[in-house]
């Protein structure tokens, strides 16, 4: 099984992202890109 991107739990989760969301899926995003673990701060 391929790995998706992280911010396919958001588009999977929600069809319009609610606004309190986006900075999170945007950081996320971000976090990803340049190699960054969830057990970072």
């Amino acid at each position: 099984m391929d790995t998706q991107p992280v911010e396919s739990i958001f588009d999977y989760l929600y069809a319009e992202l609610p606004k309190a969301l986006q900075e999170q899926r945007t950081s996320a995003t971000i976090k990803a890109m340049t190699g960054g673990s969830h057990h970072e701060s």
